[in-house]
């Protein structure tokens, strides 16, 4: 074809063609980022009281509170207010508190609170201790049954702390370990 020359289509099939490949490539252009949008995970609202569990363990929570879709371990936020994971109990006879120092150990620079020992409702031994570290305050807490041991992080700004940590102390009492590895 001669550089002066266009392409233009002479036949039906031609036409059939073009038109067909612009009304595909439509309805892709419209159609694929509303199916990406809806198939997504998504954060999955969580009532009041309701108790949630993954990865062999269970917490209640409040409301505000949303599971972060597609977690194999228990992950919940309160939007940009607080992030929540606890990781799945192993066996391990350290205790909590122990386990809370080794992961203290790992934070520089940071202002570490007083180590707190807690039991959970469902008779958990539990520590914890807060580290404020760039504007951030991480919670870490280790729960255990005398034979495993379960981990878990708190995450939130630091200037929204304040009104979340209630609701966080309050969820930290209801942990169940629900499944526990074979000794």
């Amino acid at each position: 074809m001669a550089a002066d020359q266009h392409w233009q289509p002479g036949n039906r099939a031609q036409w059939a063609a073009v038109v067909t490949t612009v009304v595909i490539s439509a309805a892709l252009a419209l159609g694929l980022p509303r199916l990406a949008e809806a198939t997504a995970p998504q954060d999955k609202p969580i009532e009041a009281g309701e108790r949630v569990e993954a990865g062999g363990v269970s917490i209640e929570v409040p409301a505000g509170w949303a599971t972060n879709a597609g977690a194999s371990i228990l992950a919940i936020n309160k939007g940009d207010a607080a992030n929540l994971i606890l990781f799945p109990p192993a066996a391990d006879p350290t205790t909590p508190a122990d386990a809370v120092e080794a992961q203290v150990a790992t934070f520089t620079d940071a202002t570490v609170g007083d180590l707190t020992p807690f039991t959970t409702d469902s008779g958990l031994e539990a520590a914890s201790v807060t580290v404020e570290q760039a504007g951030e305050i991480t919670v870490l807490v280790a729960f255990s049954d005398g034979t495993n041991l379960g981990r878990g992080q708190v995450n939130a700004p630091s200037d929204g702390w304040e009104s979340v940590k209630a609701e966080v102390e309050a969820m930290l009492r209801t942990v169940e370990f629900t499944e526990v590895p074979a000794s």
